[in-house]
């Protein structure tokens, strides 16, 4: 009679999941940050901010608890603030000149 050949799998390393991150890595960044937007003479008006379809009203000279992605949306709209007044002045500097004459 004809014997069964049977192949056997060369031994392998034991298997090992495949490194990943775990599921409760923690964010860079924190979930709430407390900021306080200053109330000045001429803006008195609570800040309105809305994100990811929340919406939020910030009253001025109050400290508060927002969450980071709040915090950084007006972080750049004072940095475009801050731009757009830059740029209103280089403007106006010709004009002002010309005034001069």
């Amino acid at each position: 009679m004809a014997e069964k050949k049977t192949k056997t799998a060369p031994e392998t390393a034991p298997e090992t999941a495949p490194e990943t991150a775990p599921e409760t890595q923690a964010p860079k960044h924190p979930a709430k940050v407390k900021i306080k937007i200053d109330l000045t003479r001429t803006e008195r008006d609570d800040v309105f901010v809305g994100l990811n379809g929340k919406t939020y009203l910030i009253k001025r000279g109050v400290e508060v608890e927002v969450p980071w992605g709040v915090a950084k949306i007006l972080k750049r709209r004072e940095k475009m603030l801050m731009d757009a007044m830059d740029y209103e002045a280089k403007a106006s500097s010709p004009l002002e000149e010309m005034a001069k004459m």
